[in-house]
This record gives structure tokens, sequence and C-alpha cells, in this order.
């Protein structure tokens, strides 16, 4: 095969290439969406829990200390009481059953390594003066990365609304045509799509 062969191979061997970066970098985005989203209520959640576990006693004992046994508020007290001592109980059950503090650091940790896989992704797809070898031996270990993380995350819990709300914003983000309805999102409000809409 002549010189000019091996190069147009070469070169359409580095536009598969880029085409499968690309793709990666979408998904890692997409994921790192997702699990951004994700922290954001866990933490919340789990202030809930610390402000209950700590609120609760506290406004108690205040609330004991001013209103005696024999005050006619006394019932409201108990029965308030009861209720924030209710609402602490359940929340701390759910946050240890659905283990809260776990999930909540793989999704800070997800977020974070996504957000810098897609970004090196984006920039080593730039690097047009690597020789294929050396294009094709780094793009294996971000890859290698990727898919590692990518098993991580997949033993989490992602409900279908939020795979939708992520792909629209990568799409967005990327100025990518969505593969169902064909249509580049303008904005990230939701299409009548049930892949980047409908969330």
């Amino acid at each position: 095969m002549s010189a000019d062969g091996d190069s147009r191979t070469m070169s359409n061997e580095r536009r598969e290439v880029l085409g499968e970066i690309r793709i990666a970098a979408m998904q890692c985005f997409g994921t790192a969406r997702i699990f951004e989203r994700q922290a954001k209520k866990l933490k919340t959640r789990l202030a809930c829990v610390t402000v209950l576990g700590l609120g609760v006693p506290i406004l108690v004992g205040f609330a004991v200390s001013i209103v005696g046994p024999t005050s006619p508020l006394w019932p409201y007290v108990l029965w308030s009481a009861s209720v924030l001592g209710l609402a602490q109980s359940i929340l701390s059950l759910l946050s240890l059953v659905q283990h809260w503090d776990s999930e909540y650091a793989h999704a800070v940790t997800s977020k974070a390594t996504n957000d810098r896989l897609a970004q090196e992704l984006r920039e080593f797809s730039k690097r047009q003066a690597l020789t294929d070898e050396a294009f094709n031996s780094r793009y294996a270990v971000l890859k290698a990365q990727c898919d590692t993380q990518s098993m991580e995350d997949e033993k989490r819990v992602i409900h279908t609304k939020e795979r939708r709300r992520a792909h629209r914003e990568t799409l967005y983000n990327f100025r990518h045509a969505c593969g169902t309805c064909g249509k580049t999102p303008s904005s990230l409000t939701p299409a009548d799509c049930d892949s980047c809409g409908n969330y």
C-alpha cells in the first residue's frame, strides 16, 4: 500500500476515535450533572437529619423549662415534641437504610471525576499533533478511566427522569442533536421527547 493510502487510513481511524472521544465526553458530562443534582439533594437531607438531631432535644428542653406540667400549654408541648421526635427518627432511619452518607460521598466524587474526564477528553481531542500511536495510547488510558467510573456509577440508583434531564443538558452544552427527536436543544426547557424531555 502506498504512503498516501496509509495516511488516509490512519486519518480515517483518527476520525473514528475522535467520534468515540466526543461521545465519551458527552457521557461523562451528563453523568456529572446527574450526580451533581443527587449530591445537592443528599446534602439537604443530611442537613435536616443533623438539625433535627440537635434541635429537637434543645427545643424540648427549652419548652419544658418555660412551660411547666401544670400549664394548659403542656399538652401542646408534648404533642409538638412527639411530632418532631418522630420526624427525626424517620429521617435517621431512612439515612441509615438508604446509606445517605456513602451515597453523598459517591455523588460528590463521581461529579468531580466525571467533570474532570469530560474536560480532559475535550482537550485531548484537540491535540492533533500527536501521532496515531500516541493518540490511541492516550485515549486507551482515558477510556479505561471512563469505563471504571461508569461501572461504579451504574451501581447507583438513577431514575429515568434524571437521565433525560442530564441528556438534554449534555445535548445543549455540546450543541448536539437528540437521536430520538432529531432536534438540537436551544434551551434547558423540557421538550416533548422521551430522550431529551418529559422530565
